[in-house]
C-alpha cells in the first residue's frame, strides 16, 4: 500500500514556480476542471468579489445538490512528494450554525495517495476573503505514477441543503524541505495571529532599540506584573508524526541578575494535552538585540485524526512574578518525520 501524507498547514516549501493544476482560482470558470451537478462559480468581479485570489470561487454542494464532486486529473512524477494546498470557506450567508463538510482525495487510477475528510463552520457571509482558510495535504506518488487526480466531495449531511464549500487557490507544487507552521513566529506584527491574555506585551523599538533574535519585537509573557498569562497559537495540522518546536528565550528583568522567570511550555491536539516542559531562566541583564536570549527546542508526537494543535507559553514565575518577565522570538513549528 503506498504511504499516506497528509498535513493541515503548509509544512514543505515547493520546488517548483507553477502549479500542476490549471485555473486553480476558478477565473476562467470550470476550465480544466471535471464537474457534477452541485458545482458552481460564486462571485461578481469589480462589485462583489469572493476568493483569496482573483474575483470568484468554486461553490462545492450548491443548488441544495449533495454529493457533488470537483476534480481536475494533473501531470506529475513518480516517487516525489507534492503538496496541495488550497482555500476554503463555508458559504451559508449569515446562518452562524451551518458547517459544511467536505472529502480531499488524491488518487492515482484506483490507488489511493491521500485522503482527508474536513468540516468548517460557518463566521458569515463570504465576501473578498473573509472566512476563507488554508489547508495543506502532502502526498507521495508512485513508483509509475505519472498523472494523478485531486477530487473535492461533498459530504456535507442531509443533502447539504442551504450550505456549501467555497474552494479557491487550489495549487499543487512539488516539495523539497521543512518550513515553519505559525503565523508571525517573531513579532513583527505585534501578537497579531497569537491568542493571548493580560500579560502579553510586545517590546523592543524599531530600529532605535531592537530587542530579539530575528527583527525588532518580541513577545513578553508576565508584563505589567500579571501573573499566569498565557501566549499561545493553532496551526490546523492534521498530519500524524513528529514535530518540533523552537523558540528563542530570555528572563527580562532589567538589570536584577537575581531574578528567575519561569514558564510551561503546552501543546495541545483538540482539546487534549500531548506534551508539556518546564523552563526557567536567570536575568543576565538589560535586553538588547540578541543579548540575553538562547534557543530551546521541544519535540512532540501528534497522532492521527488530529485537525487543530495549540502551542501555549503559561507563565509559571512565582510570587506573581513581581518585576520579571519571559521574553519570546522565532517561534516556530516544523514537521521533521510524518508517520507511515
Amino acid at each position: 500500500m503506498n504511504k499516506i501524507l497528509l498535513s493541515g498547514v503548509v509544512c514543505l516549501v515547493a520546488a517548483s514556480s507553477f502549479s500542476q493544476i490549471i485555473n486553480g482560482s476558478f477565473e476562467d470558470g470550470f476550465t480544466g476542471w471535471d464537474i457534477t451537478p452541485g458545482d458552481f462559480i460564486i462571485g461578481h468581479p469589480g462589485t462583489q468579489p469572493i476568493g483569496t485570489q482573483g474575483q470568484v470561487c468554486a461553490d462545492l454542494g450548491g443548488g441544495d445538490i449533495s454529493g457533488a464532486v470537483l476534480s481536475q486529473t494533473f501531470n506529475c512524477n513518480p516517487n516525489t512528494d507534492y503538496e496541495l494546498s488550497f482555500q476554503s470557506v463555508c458559504n451559508a450567508e449569515n446562518d452562524l450554525t451551518r458547517v459544511t463538510k467536505w472529502e480531499v482525495a488524491i488518487t492515482d487510477g484506483g490507488i489511493l495517495l491521500a485522503k482527508k475528510d474536513y468540516a468548517q463552520k460557518n463566521v458569515g457571509q463570504p465576501t473578498g476573503d473573509f472566512g476563507f482558510v488554508k489547508r495543506t495535504i502532502i502526498f507521495h506518488t508512485g513508483p509509475k505514477t505519472t498523472t494523478a487526480t485531486v477530487s473535492f466531495i461533498d459530504i456535507t449531511p442531509d443533502g447539504g441543503i442551504l450550505v456549501d464549500t467555497g474552494l479557491d487557490q487550489v495549487q499543487i507544487y512539488p516539495v523539497h524541505f521543512l518550513e515553519n507552521l505559525l503565523i508571525n513566529s517573531s513579532f513583527e506584527r505585534g501578537l497579531d495571529a497569537w491568542d493571548t491574555t493580560p500579560g502579553d506585551f510586545i517590546i523592543g523599538h524599531e530600529p532605535a532599540q531592537p530587542i530579539g533574535t530575528e527583527g525588532y519585537f518580541v513577545a513578553d509573557l508576565g508584563g505589567g506584573d500579571i501573573s499566569g498569562a498565557v501566549l499561545s497559537q493553532s496551526f490546523n495540522c492534521s498530519q500524524a508524526g513528529e514535530y518540533r518546536l523552537d523558540f528563542a528565550n530570555a528572563c527580562n528583568a532589567g538589570t536584577d541578575r537575581s531574578s528567575v522567570a519561569t514558564w510551561d511550555v503546552v501543546i495541545a491536539a483538540d482539546g487534549v494535552e500531548i506534551a508539556r516542559q518546564s523552563y526557567w531562566q536567570r536575568n543576565i541583564g538589560l535586553l538588547d538585540r540578541r543579548f540575553g536570549f538562547r534557543g530551546n527546542s521541544l519535540r512532540f508526537s501528534v497522532p492521527p485524526d488530529i485537525q487543530d494543535v495549540t502551542v501555549s507559553f503559561v507563565d509559571t514565575t512565582p510570587d506573581g512574578g513581581i518585576g520579571v518577565d519571559s521574553a519570546f522570538d522565532q517561534v516556530k513549528v516544523f514537521l521533521i518525520k510524518p508517520h507511515d
